[in-house]
């Protein structure tokens, strides 16, 4: 069952304790933190397993929600 935290949604993992190591130090290794390396993963799995236009219109999509959510805070900062 997944969360909703605004327009994203909240996936919990559990990991088995020695691959979460390799996790780590790979995470590490690419100067990132463990869950961001993880979600670049899963977004490369994700690439792999659809077509390139059903991928690249989802990736616009995101884009453009994560463009509006910056437009709604900086007008939120500046008034109306």
């Amino acid at each position: 069952m997944t969360k909703t935290h605004g327009n994203k949604r909240h996936y919990q993992l559990l990991l088995d304790p020695h691959r979460a190591d390799l996790l780590e130090h790979l995470a590490a290794d690419a100067g990132m933190r463990p869950a961001a390396y993880a979600r670049e993963l899963l977004y490369a799995a994700v690439r792999r397993s659809t077509t390139v236009v059903e991928y690249g219109l989802a990736e616009a999509r995101d884009q453009a929600l994560r463009r509006e959510g910056i437009r709604n805070q900086v007008r939120g900062r500046v008034g109306p």
